[in-house]
């Protein structure tokens, strides 16, 4: 059983009654690229966030293959990460946007 925390992770989407959401964790590729890696978080009782919240959470990490057809017909498959049993860390991002219109610097 494999642990793992996010840090400054944006809530994309709500779902399940308040208990699970879509959380995408960004940061800089080795090029410099932009990169993301969307999270299923699920937590054990309804817990309220919003979406565009940013968060600093932890939970059980679990992993599984998933599928979907895409527009030419082609299956793709990829890897669903999750986080069960979700705690809040006691300590939260600040929310809004930097003074120059950006988004907060993480």
């Amino acid at each position: 059983m494999a642990f793992t925390s996010i840090k400054n992770g944006v809530v994309t989407k709500a779902k399940n009654g308040g208990k699970g959401y879509t959380v995408e964790e960004q940061f800089k590729r080795n090029d410099g690229s932009d990169g993301k890696t969307r999270w299923q978080i699920w937590f054990d009782e309804a817990t309220e966030l919003s979406e565009g919240q940013r968060v600093n959470l932890s939970g059980v990490h679990s992993d599984k293959v998933a599928e979907f057809t895409n527009n030419e017909g082609e299956t793709v498959h990829f890897v669903e990460r999750s986080l069960n049993k979700v705690r809040l860390s006691d300590e939260q991002p600040e929310q809004g946007f930097a003074p120059d219109g950006g988004e907060a610097a993480f």
